[in-house]
């Protein structure tokens, strides 16, 4: 008979066998990862919702260095390397002085269009929904496939 010291246990061939549990590094390490990552989401989201183009290309810079943050956590650190080399310290430096050079005055309007944008967003947004529960579902199908076998 299990007690409930054997919890975390899972049966296999008849045979109890102790899965190791996280431990407290790993569990931090988790934690910057998906902090990394939720912050990479909303500065791609202020590149494309920022009214400045000077601030835009600032935030475009925060994703390539966040993304390079990623790769190193994910120890491709020659990748993260060569993304701060050609993205940064030269593609969003051109944007930089092509922008400053410029002087871009944005524009007022384009209202009306912003219906067309929500429709083509929240379409764009269902469709990502979809295709991560179609692959949760099948993933979930999958693990229970693997313990009944």
């Amino acid at each position: 008979m299990a007690d409930t010291a054997d919890l975390e246990s899972v049966i296999s061939n008849n045979v109890w066998v102790q899965v190791p549990t996280e431990s407290f590094m790993t569990t931090i390490t988790h934690l910057v990862f998906n902090i990394i990552c939720i912050n990479l989401v909303i500065a791609a989201i202020m590149v494309i919702t920022t009214r400045t183009t000077i601030h835009s290309v600032f935030y475009l810079i925060l994703v390539f260095i966040q993304a390079a943050a990623l790769l190193i956590m994910l120890e491709a650190e020659y990748l993260a390397m060569i993304l701060l080399i050609v993205y940064v310290g030269a593609i969003a430096v051109l944007f930089l002085f092509v922008v400053m050079m410029l002087e871009h005055k944005p524009k007022t309007g384009g209202q009306d269009l912003m219906p067309i944008a929500y429709l083509v967003g929240l379409i764009f947004f269902v469709e990502i929904l979809l295709i991560l529960f179609e692959n949760f579902y099948f993933l979930q199908n999958l693990v229970y496939t693997s313990y009944v076998n």
